[in-house]
């Protein structure tokens, strides 16, 4: 993490994948180190993250006009930027990894037991929002969400999973009660890819 205004040389004597800097720096502007960082040989094509409050707008301005390939508001979600640094390396899904996220344990089991002996690794979140933490940094391959969760609904779970943009095309199923007449209609303006009856047999 850049947090000073060193020269950009000391940073280039090691392997660096991406470089956290926050604007507001105790001994200068971290958009002007930033604009340092874009002009050196070895550090020119560095991914730049950038931190700063939702009052600093003209910051961000000035920090995307230099180079910066992404901001995360203060203060700020772990898991988001932790999204945030798999996406701009490049860092792949997990291969074959299905989150689950239901309040049901047993149908938790059931459905984790079903995908482990078809050659799938599971991961369970236990609600909508320890779900969108888990997606953020694990990056599952695929998402099944249950339509009814007591801190949150499955179809604003995935508006928000579509909101991050390593997650936007990741497959989610939502689960719906099996009498709800327009369940597929809400799940797919939700952005989910399919959806299926919440009593769909493991």
């Amino acid at each position: 993490m850049l947090d000073d205004r060193r020269r950009p040389d000391r940073a280039a004597q090691q392997p660096i994948a991406l470089a956290i800097l926050d604007i507001q720096l105790p001994d200068g502007d971290g958009v002007e180190l930033l604009a340092l960082i874009r002009k050196d040989f070895t550090l020119g094509e560095l991914p730049v993250l950038m931190l700063s409050t939702e009052a600093e707008i003209k910051d961000r301005i000035r920090g995307l006009n230099s180079g910066a390939n992404d901001f995360v508001g203060k203060p700020y979600d772990t898991y988001q930027v932790i999204a945030r640094i798999q996406q701009l390396i490049g860092a792949p899904p997990v291969r074959d990894l299905v989150l689950i996220i239901d309040d049901s344990s047993t149908f938790r089991g059931e459905l984790s037991d079903a995908l482990t002996a078809a050659g799938f690794v599971t991961a369970i979140a236990t609600c909508g929002n320890e779900g969108l933490r888990i997606a953020a940094s694990a990056r599952p391959t695929a998402i099944v969400v249950d339509g009814v969760m007591p801190d949150m609904d499955g179809a604003s779970v995935i508006r928000r999973l579509r909101l991050d943009p390593g997650l936007r095309t990741t497959p989610c199923l939502l689960l719906t009660g099996s009498d709800e007449t327009d369940a597929e209609v809400r799940a797919l303006e939700a952005g989910a890819t399919a959806s299926s009856a919440r009593t769909i047999s493991i």
